[in-house]
């Protein structure tokens, strides 16, 4: 099992536009991995939505301190560092 693969197309699924924006990636990323049980189906949605979480407080804290200039290597130090 390749659990960056599974995470990568989980987080893909989490952020897809449109109707299933926002929506539990479990029967979605179950059409990709049929392996995987629901418990995993279940923890890999709950990892990427905190993904998704945790990516947006931290855009909205750096825009609320840097405003429009905030830079694209300001932006990855932050991230990499959190």
């Amino acid at each position: 099992m390749d659990k960056d693969k599974i995470l990568n197309s989980g987080l893909s699924l989490a952020m897809e536009f449109g109707k299933n924006w926002l929506q539990p990636i479990q029967s979605r990323l179950a059409l990709h991995f049929p392996y995987l049980s629901s418990s995993e189906l279940d923890e890999y949605n709950f990892i990427c939505k905190s993904a998704m979480d945790f990516s947006n407080k931290l855009v909205q804290s750096m825009v609320e301190i840097k405003g429009n200039k905030l830079s694209q290597k300001e932006w990855e130090e932050k991230v990499l560092l959190s």
